[in-house]
């Protein structure tokens, strides 16, 4: 079979599709790129690739809307994107037609591997790095090791208190374990990253659980009613410029949301972390069946809307 070497990556992400591109390139492949669901319909569509990279969420439509019409005219293998692992975003999109998925955020070689994985004729070549550099940041670095115990650690905070660092993390696992099991892991873990970066004095780790069943959806749902009534929260937040692209998802009888909100370029990270917070609880409290909501903001000089 020929190498693969002619990709498709459609993401609102300009940073991170720069980011991929070089990394694929210098891999070997050739890049194309979109960055809104009508141009990576039609670019999907329209031009030969051997695999396509999609994001969830994008401008214009879901990337899950995408791929169902996709899957009507072309059986090109895709491989996911989606926030943070979600399960609903990863069931649903298994069960459209997707051939992997892939959590933001995620290392590039990872990617590298999945593309094998669906394409084990891929000329591509992993370079593996089992330690982390001491140039890398202190976050790099405890991710390094949780990435080598195929661990997915987030929300990682580190706190200097009196000279000496505590890390609070968490840390994803199979729901299946035991509390003996799962903490013993999380005790393996803590340990390695100690050794690993003797700046940590101490780490606090919150253990999630990670599905181990993929659960029935329902598929997308139609809710202009609750949009309604949550556009009319969002007025309440005046640094929300827009708020799009809302997508009700009900999987084993709960309802999940997605949506895309418009922040000012400059608006600190911070306080777009305490907007969302405050959103999503806003939302449940105005929608109590909403079980989850996940927010996705973009600078408002990329609202191409």
């Amino acid at each position: 079979m020929k190498p693969v070497n002619h990709l498709l990556i459609i993401d609102d992400d300009h940073a991170l599709v720069n980011l991929l591109k070089r990394f694929l390139e210098a891999e070997g492949f050739h890049i194309d790129a979109a960055y809104d669901h009508d141009t990576g319909l039609a670019a999907a569509l329209g031009d030969h690739h051997e695999l396509i990279i999609l994001d969830v969420m994008l401008p214009g439509g879901s990337g899950f809307e995408l791929l169902k019409a996709l899957r009507h005219q072309s059986a090109v293998p895709v491989l996911l994107l989606t926030a943070r692992g979600e399960a609903v975003d990863r069931i649903l999109g298994l069960e459209i037609g997707a051939d992997d998925y892939l959590a933001k955020p995620f290392d590039p070689r990872e990617l590298v591997a999945r593309i094998r994985a669906v394409l084990p004729d891929a000329d591509v070549v992993v370079n593996t790095v089992s330690r982390a550099s001491r140039q890398e940041s202190l976050f790099d670095r405890i991710r390094a090791v949780a990435t080598r115990n195929n661990l997915n650690v987030h929300d990682i905070s580190v706190q200097d208190l009196g000279g000496s660092l505590h890390v609070e993390q968490h840390v994803e696992l199979d729901e299946s374990l035991s509390l003996k099991e799962a903490h013993d892991r999380v005790t393996r873990l803590e340990t390695e990253m100690k050794e690993e970066v003797a700046e940590i004095s101490s780490i606090l780790t919150h253990i999630e659980s990670e599905p181990a069943t993929i659960e029935t959806s329902d598929g997308l749902v139609r809710a202009p009613g609750f949009e309604h009534r949550l556009q009319q929260v969002r007025e309440g937040f005046p640094e929300v410029v827009d708020m799009h692209d809302l997508i009700f998802k009900r999987v084993g009888g709960r309802l999940y949301l997605s949506l895309h909100c418009t922040m000012d370029d400059d608006l600190p990270l911070s306080r777009v972390h305490d907007i969302q917070t405050t959103m999503e609880s806003r939302f449940r409290q105005e929608v109590p069946e909403l079980f989850r909501v996940l927010i996705h903001p973009e600078p408002q000089t990329d609202n191409r809307r």
